[in-house]
This record gives C-alpha cells, sequence and structure tokens, in this order.
C-alpha cells in the first residue's frame, strides 16, 4: 500500500501546499482493501478542479474513494476523528 500512498503524495502534497490530504477506512487496516478512501481537505476552491483532474488520473489505476471537505467543513463534522483518518504523510515517512 505504501507504493499507493507516495504516488498520492508525489501527484498532490507536494505540488500543493494548501491542502491536506488523509487516508481512512479498510485501506489502513488490510493488504487488500477493496477501495482507497482518501479525504482532501482544500482551502483553495480554485485549485479544485486541479486537485480532482489528478485524483481522477490516478483512479483510472486505483480504485480511490475520494472525500473533498474545507477545513470547516471537516471540523463541524469532526470527520477526522470519526473516520480515525490518518495524514497521507505519516504513512509515507520512511522506516
Amino acid at each position: 500500500m505504501k507504493h499507493i500512498y507516495l504516488k498520492l503524495k508525489n501527484a498532490l502534497l507536494l505540488q500543493r501546499e494548501s491542502i491536506n490530504i488523509y487516508i481512512f477506512g479498510s485501506a489502513l487496516y488490510s493488504n487488500f482493501p477493496n477501495d482507497i478512501d482518501v479525504l482532501i481537505v482544500y482551502s483553495d476552491l480554485n485549485e479544485l478542479p486541479t486537485i480532482k483532474h489528478q485524483l481522477f488520473q490516478m483512479s483510472l489505476e486505483y480504485p480511490l474513494d475520494i472525500y473533498y471537505m474545507t477545513p470547516e467543513e471537516v471540523n463541524e463534522l469532526d470527520f477526522i476523528n470519526v473516520t480515525q483518518a490518518v495524514e497521507l504523510s505519516s504513512l509515507t515517512k520512511a522506516g
């Protein structure tokens, strides 16, 4: 799974400072999940079309289930705590 996370990170995180990427669901606990649940927290609405395009390209290769939220929506729904989402950068650290 780590190679998929690295591809996500390289495609998005390194190019955009105004987004945070989280992984949640079975991809965190299973070596063979049915899909990869991804949360994109964005602050700049203008970047959203580019982000969606990049993720669409990745979804042609991997089964991504993608959620897009603003920081306010994430906080209102307590989404990260409820889903036990993990920030992508912590999943791609060496080790």
